[in-house]
């Protein structure tokens, strides 16, 4: 076959193949039976390896769950992980490159040349060849450049700082994740509590329900007075089935939170003595401090002035002229050559002069940057001081809301007792006494809402404090070993702010310091 047969054929080829490649590719959508399969192989995967809810569910039972089984947390763990990949990655790069190839030629026919004089333009010498038609070569290059060994030491010193604060995004996220178990599981044990008279005044309803409907069945009073009467428990029924929804819809978003396989098995304690509400100090001065050294955000805002100075460095590094290196080994089998293989090692200098015309407006907008940067981190200071603030004062104001309902339902208690043992005929004044007790289950829901609001608010500021109860090995630890190093690790952390103490010389020393350079 001759040479330009091959061509032709090569190139037919190649053009079949492209049209096969194009044309083959076609839209290939998922069945519904496929979908499923992936579905249920999803939900085993979200919950393998997960240890059972078996036991009555308490408050730190359901944290402990939260942080292990959390998807959302999952994720941000997951998160971390990459960051961390990023740093090691960034290390590689401070190593010299070192570069390898290997090639292999074959030509159909001899690589020849002729010379050709410049003054005559007659062929000096007969066509001939330094070159085997069959030839194998290969290299390896050591490359190290000074001005990218620079960069890339800044770059990894940024990359240190970027997982120092994905660490710490992390660690907001579960404080946040605490702070939302802390409300919902509150919020869920308060609707329990109702549960039982729930479906006592549930039952009185319907029973009297159905007492007047037969009473205006067989037209024994007037129709205004009995459907007056109808209409009143109706709306009371109305009433009981939105706080059933209530119930229900508290125990879901628990079950969410702690990635329960089925929230409806959840055992919540009923009839509980809601544990007490903590007092806290009202020594602003001292949570301000402890805040700023734990906030999440605050200290990621130092990491990042931190990552702009070096970027700024980074910036002016570049500037200066380029040093290179390099050294490699050679071997080529073309029997023509005197060496087959050998040695080279070189350097080099370059640079970018046009870059070094605006060095001055690089260095201002970097400087920029960095000044930015660094009032960001002081704006960041103050919404943490206010968050101490805030979520101080919400905590002192749920606490008092909490007491008024306090005092609010055991009125209506006392008054719905009354209502009751003054009935001289329940089936004639049944609906106004339903309505009186209603008023006085209200009062308790009142009162318990009012609660868990409260427990919502003490977690609020122990988040704007930073408390971060829970262990580094946290994942290696049992849903009751975590859960008990957390309550254990709260108590203790928040000891100072939650009882009365004395401040020690030191303590005093460093708040005035911290007062005065406010």
């Amino acid at each position: 076959m001759n040479p330009l047969s091959i061509i032709k054929l090569t190139g037919l080829s190649f053009f079949v193949l492209l049209a096969v490649g194009c044309g083959g590719v076609s839209p290939e959508p998922l069945t519904k039976e496929d979908i499923e399969k992936i579905a249920i192989h999803d939900r085993e995967l979200i919950f393998d390896a997960q240890e059972p809810i078996e036991e009555e569910l308490t408050l730190e039972l359901a944290m402990s769950l939260a942080l292990k089984y959390n998807l959302e947390h999952r994720v941000r763990l997951m998160a971390e992980a990459v960051a961390n990949q990023q740093l090691d990655m960034a290390k590689m790069d401070l190593l010299p490159e070192l570069a390898a190839n290997a090639g292999y030629m074959d030509r159909d026919k001899v690589n020849a040349s002729r010379s050709v004089s410049v003054n005559t333009g007659r062929t000096t010498l007969s066509p001939s060849t330094s070159q085997d038609d069959e030839q194998f070569d290969g290299s390896g290059m050591f490359t190290w450049n000074l001005l990218d060994f620079g960069v890339s030491y800044l770059k990894a010193k940024q990359d240190a700082d970027r997982y120092l604060i994905a660490q710490k995004a992390r660690e907001k996220v579960m404080l946040s994740l605490l702070k939302e178990v802390r409300a919902t599981y509150w919020q869920a044990v308060a609707m329990e509590q109702m549960r039982t008279e729930l479906d006592r005044i549930s039952a009185e309803v319907d029973q009297l329900l159905a007492h007047w409907q037969s009473i205006r069945d067989e037209q024994l009073r007037t129709p205004v007075a009995v459907l007056l009467d109808i209409r009143s428990l109706l709306e009371t029924r109305q009433r009981l089935d939105q706080i059933q929804r209530s119930i229900d819809t508290a125990h879901a978003r628990l079950g969410i939170l702690i990635n329960a396989p089925d929230y409806r098995r959840l055992r919540l304690p009923r009839d509980m003595v809601l544990p007490e509400l903590p007092e806290v100090t009202s020594d602003i001065d001292a949570m301000e401090l402890i805040a700023l050294v734990n906030s999440a955000d605050y200290v990621s805002g130092v990491y990042r002035v931190r990552i702009e100075q070096l970027e700024s460095r980074k910036a002016m590094i570049r500037l200066l002229p380029s040093l290179e290196f390099s050294y490699g080994a050679n071997y080529d089998d073309n029997s023509y050559l005197y060496n087959n293989h050998w040695g080279q090692m070189g350097a080099s200098l370059t640079g970018d002069i046009t870059q070094l015309l605006f060095t001055k407006q690089i260095k201002k907008f970097h400087e920029t940057n960095e000044q930015l940067t660094i009032t960001r981190k002081l704006a960041i200071n103050m919404a943490v001081i206010a968050g101490v603030h805030i979520t101080w004062q919400d905590y002192h104001n749920s606490k008092r809301q909490y007491q008024r309902a306090q005092h609010l339902q055991e009125i209506d208690q006392e008054i719905s007792l009354l209502t009751r043992n003054a009935e001289l005929n329940r089936r004639e004044s049944g609906a106004a006494a339903i309505q009186t007790e209603l008023r006085a289950f209200r009062s308790r829901i009142s009162q318990m809402q009012s609660y868990a609001d409260a427990q919502e608010a003490y977690g609020a500021l122990m988040v704007s404090l930073g408390m971060n109860p829970v262990p580094a090995d946290y994942q290696q630890k049992s849903v009751e070993e975590l859960a008990e190093e957390v309550t254990t690790t709260a108590e203790t952390l928040m000891y100072p702010y939650t009882k009365p103490r004395e401040r020690t010389p030191a303590d005093t020393e460093k708040f005035d310091c911290w007062r005065k350079g406010r």
